[in-house]
């Protein structure tokens, strides 16, 4: 290891002196400390997106088909609080004849990418809302979405 500091000052600059097989390690390092700050980022204006969106919103786990977030227009059209919401999937809000036609397309996003179309949905209230639905895979807090 080292005897000494990697940081040499030279006519008043401070430089690094590392060996160029350690260089590609921390270049390693400090690319993926950049690539976690740009997911950060992302994950933020994901927030920023659905928070200032007039529109109902929600981002789903591709896994579990859980809600990991929902703004609230989603939550005002659909009659649940956020608590409920986020115990609850994407197949909750679904009335039963639309569950089948549902599981193919959501799958189908995660291969092909952008799903849209026509549906029901079954808020809090019972009464069927029609809604058209579009829906991109995205990487959410370290989660398929």
């Amino acid at each position: 290891m080292w005897n000494r500091s990697p940081l040499v000052r030279k006519n008043g600059v401070m430089h690094c002196n590392i060996h160029p097989k350690e260089n590609r390690m921390a270049s390693k390092k400090t690319s993926l400390r950049s690539q976690n700050g740009f997911r950060n980022k992302v994950d933020e204006a994901l927030q920023l997106a659905l928070k200032f969106s007039p529109s109902p919103m929600w981002i789903l786990d591709r896994e579990s088909l859980a809600f990991l977030e929902i703004n609230k227009a989603a939550q005002t059209q659909l009659g649940y609080g956020a608590a409920k919401l986020k115990g609850m999937t994407i197949v909750d809000i679904f009335p039963e004849d639309e569950k089948m036609r549902l599981f193919p397309n959501l799958k189908r996003v995660g291969r092909i990418g952008l799903f849209s179309g026509n549906w029901h949905l079954l808020p809090k209230n019972g009464q069927t809302l029609s809604v058209t639905l579009t829906s991109h895979p995205l990487t959410y807090k370290g989660n398929k979405a």
